[in-house]
């Protein structure tokens, strides 16, 4: 025999699995910090080793250490990609932050919706210049 419809868990347990919403604006900056972290450490060891070699130095370094000289590793390359990881959080902070209330205000006006971005985007661009 089915349960009557007000004693059948169904109902609840979907209300209770519904993740909490996010303000948009948040959302745009989570997402903003996410993707600008992982292009930092995605390519921060190519930088690494592009300057380098502009530079003139071989592009992995032995390292010298108390014991002596150490061969080179690749962890070498990541030297350095914690801070500028922790530098792109307050220009993706602000970035997306004035895109976010450029956007809400000109979707106001009757124009298209490409252009509403490219000077959302360009408003986002010169508000995070500030630090990056």
């Amino acid at each position: 025999p089915a349960l009557p419809h007000s004693c059948h868990p169904a109902p609840l347990l979907r209300a209770a699995r519904r993740p909490p919403r996010m303000h948009p604006l948040a959302t745009e900056i989570t997402a903003g910090i996410t993707a600008g972290a992982a292009k930092t450490l995605a390519f921060y060891p190519l930088d690494t080793l592009v300057t380098r070699r502009e530079v003139g130095r071989p592009l992995l370094v032995p390292r010298e250490t108390l014991e002596g000289a150490r061969p080179a590793a690749i962890r070498d390359v990541y030297a350095g990609s914690v801070l500028a990881t922790l530098g792109m959080l307050p220009y993706a902070l602000l970035f997306h932050t004035a895109f976010y209330l450029c956007e809400a205000a000109l979707a106001r006006f009757a124009i298209s919706a490409a252009l509403v971005k490219v000077c959302a985007g360009t408003c986002g661009a010169v508000a995070a210049a500030a630090v990056g």
